[in-house]
């Protein structure tokens, strides 16, 4: 009696077998995790608890650790835990092996805790990677306007010195619009650098709240494009960043009226639709449509897919970057010349 009160004060599920894998004795863990009375247990193959059957498979773990006479370990998954089973070998007073003693330790915390580790050095390399590209493109799109300058303030001084006015005049000019697109790509630099960091408290917010803000902020644009507005009527609550979110509409407007093409009719479409039981939120235009090559480059910092639109290009990007921090995705659905549909999703109140 007291060896078996020790016995099932451990906490790990042991069990002690024979040579042919038959269970001799279990503690009470043993039989919580097969939760199955010990009269039911003692007298079965381990083969025939795992398996459910009495024929011996051609592949069983813990035979197969059995046969090998020495101490041995493996981590097996049941069902939604995962578990390292051991096996040590039992000795008589000869030193024969007569069966082993079996211990099934639950690891599923310490197996979660692994996964995470993994998929947050996953995440790590990939925020890495992430950073010097920005970095790179930083350097890259920074670097332009000052050869700019450089190469003007050089022609500048020569001009001056051979008194050729006109010439200065036109040499200020390149050099003023070189300072003033470095003084753009710094401001929204410093914006993509405070999302995540500066953030207003979220709140419960109508979306289309959110909507009819926007097309406040962007009236003018709109009225001056000769837009036609059609805005979903039964929108859902988000729970957001209000100030944030007005700018992703505000931006997505924006882009719609710029990217306009010569359509003779635009329009900008807001709404939502549910895919696979996900919100979907959308702002969708009949413009100039965006390669399917493009998609994914477009969200890149100061990447211009069209080269005569004004601006930096990073517009798409501060997007990503806030529906990102609410926990969200965004992406694009279109082809070239047949319009563009922005989607993103939020995080919904049901």
């Amino acid at each position: 009696r007291q060896w078996q009160t020790t016995f099932d004060a451990i906490s790990d599920a042991v069990s002690l077998m024979d040579m042919e894998g038959k269970i001799l004795r279990c503690n009470k863990a043993m039989a919580n995790l097969l939760g199955m009375p010990f009269s039911e247990i003692i007298g079965c193959t381990c083969y025939e608890l795992m398996h459910g059957t009495s024929e011996r498979p051609a592949e069983c773990p813990i035979m197969r650790m059995l046969e090998t006479n020495r101490r041995e370990s493996l981590v097996l998954p049941m069902g939604d835990q995962w578990f390292d089973v051991m096996v040590d070998p039992l000795r008589d007073e000869t030193g024969g092996f007569i069966g082993a003693v079996h211990i099934i330790t639950d690891i599923t915390g310490r197996k979660r805790a692994e996964d995470e580790r993994e998929r947050l050095l996953k995440e790590l390399e990939a925020k890495n990677a992430e950073m010097e590209r920005f970095v790179y493109t930083v350097s890259h799109d920074l670097r332009s306007p000052l050869v700019t300058v450089q190469g003007y303030v050089k022609m500048l001084l020569e001009d001056i010195e051979r008194n050729q006015s006109e010439e200065v005049g036109t040499d200020l000019r390149y050099i003023t619009n070189a300072t003033a697109k470095m003084d753009r790509l710094l401001s929204d630099l410093l914006e993509l650098s405070r999302i995540g960091r500066i953030v207003n408290q979220p709140e419960d917010i109508p979306f289309r709240e959110l909507v009819e803000e926007a097309l406040e902020l962007t009236a003018e644009q709109i009225k001056s494009g000769g837009v036609e507005i059609s805005v979903a009527k039964d929108f859902p609550t988000v729970h957001v960043d209000r100030t944030r979110i007005e700018e992703v509409l505000v931006n997505l407007i924006g882009n719609s009226i710029k990217y306009k093409g010569e359509q003779p009719q635009p329009e900008i479409e807001i709404g939502y639709r549910i895919d696979n039981g996900e919100t979907v939120f959308f702002v969708k235009d009949n413009g100039m449509g965006i390669d399917e090559s493009e998609h994914e480059k477009v969200f890149e910092l100061f990447y211009q897919w069209d080269k005569r639109g004004e601006g930096t290009g990073a517009g798409l990007a501060i997007v990503k970057q806030i529906i990102e921090v609410h926990g969200g995705r965004v992406w694009i659905e279109s082809e070239k010349g047949k319009g563009c549909t922005v989607c993103f999703t939020l995080p919904v109140v049901t």
